[in-house]
């Protein structure tokens, strides 16, 4: 974990860094990249030795900051190369990184440093200079503009406005209709390519005829929506009311949200407890929409192999008109 943290070499790979146990002064890791030695050195006094560190005041002061948990750092050769040593603290002097990078190392990645600064300034002193002269020629063109926009500027601005509002609505409305068709139409290519596989299996077949039947009644109705032009130009929905059964609507659900599921390695489990009335009086349509909609979330943001849940639970009723219903949608995905 330390040596993946660490990175792969630094000063152009000519530094070399060790890691050292603060109290028993034993190296425990090179990292890779770090260094021309092949072979480490076994612990500090080994680390003298091969590079020639005989200063007493230099062993002291490094015995003084290693008592102290404090970071130690002076010049020395090291093969006659003028080079920088350091040992530096890690978790409050229980371990040193420990090793040296030679002067001349450093002093090059400053030049690199400084290169690269003066190039970045020349830059951004340029971007300057050309961002003023596109400003000055744009501030031109401007005042052009608006000279010869004067006269026509109201006529102009309110059939902008019209158009923006009918562009807004076509669009919005265009854009969630096409979320909504793609979700049954996939379920009738899903349940296509069942059936042709299971054309032999007439109790399969006739499953299949009905999933398919279920997401093509849902999405002929989508495609009349999209056909009726004065609710594009509106932006707007209306509810048409009719009867339907409660059990035909859960049954369309999953027939178009199982395969998807399935696809993912998804449990999806369907329960309906304590309604009261099979027949309801609605738009099914809208009720497959949100329920199609709130579903197909919970498959795309459930990581494969989840669960999904898919309830709907009656509840006491509040009049004898209604009936009391909750929808619950759950899964074991992140997110809301």
């Amino acid at each position: 974990t330390i040596e993946s943290s660490l990175p792969d070499g630094f000063y152009n790979k000519q530094a070399l860094l060790y890691m050292m146990d603060a109290e028993s002064e034993r190296f425990i890791l090179k990292p890779k990249g770090m260094g021309k030695r092949s072979a480490g050195h076994l612990n500090l006094d080994d680390y003298y030795r091969a590079n020639d560190i005989v200063d007493a005041g230099i062993r002291a002061e490094v015995a003084r900051c290693l008592e102290q948990g404090e970071n130690a750092l002076f010049y020395h050769d090291i093969r006659g190369v003028d080079s920088l040593n350091y040992m530096w603290s890690v978790n409050d002097g229980t371990s040193y990184l420990v090793g040296y990078v030679p002067v001349e190392a450093i002093q090059q990645e400053g030049r690199s440093v400084n290169q690269s600064i003066l190039i970045v300034v020349l830059v951004m002193l340029a971007a300057f200079l050309l961002c003023c002269t596109l400003y000055y020629i744009n501030q031109r063109q401007q005042v052009r503009l608006r000279r010869e926009r004067e006269v026509h500027t109201r006529q102009l601005a309110e059939a902008l406005h019209a158009a923006q509002v009918a562009s807004s609505s076509k669009t919005t409305f265009l854009s969630n209709m096409s979320h909504d068709i793609r979700t049954p139409m996939n379920a009738v290519l899903g349940f296509t390519t069942l059936l042709a596989k299971d054309a032999d299996d007439p109790a399969k077949v006739r499953e299949y005829t009905k999933k398919i039947m279920a997401s093509g009644q849902h999405l002929l109705s989508l495609i009349n929506d999209i056909l009726d032009v004065s609710k594009i130009e509106s932006g707007k929905v209306v509810l048409n009311l009719s009867e339907f059964t409660l059990g035909d609507l859960v049954s369309s659900v999953d027939a178009i949200i199982q395969p998807m599921a399935a696809a993912r390695g998804q449990t999806l489990d369907v329960e309906v407890d304590g309604v009261r009335h099979e027949y309801l009086i609605g738009d099914e349509t809208r009720i497959n929409q949100i329920l199609i909609n709130l579903l197909s979330n919970a498959v795309k943001y459930t990581p494969e192999g989840g669960s999904i849940w898919f309830r709907i639970i009656g509840l006491s009723q509040r009049s004898s008109q209604y009936e009391h219903l909750r929808i619950e949608v759950e899964d074991n995905g992140y997110g809301m």
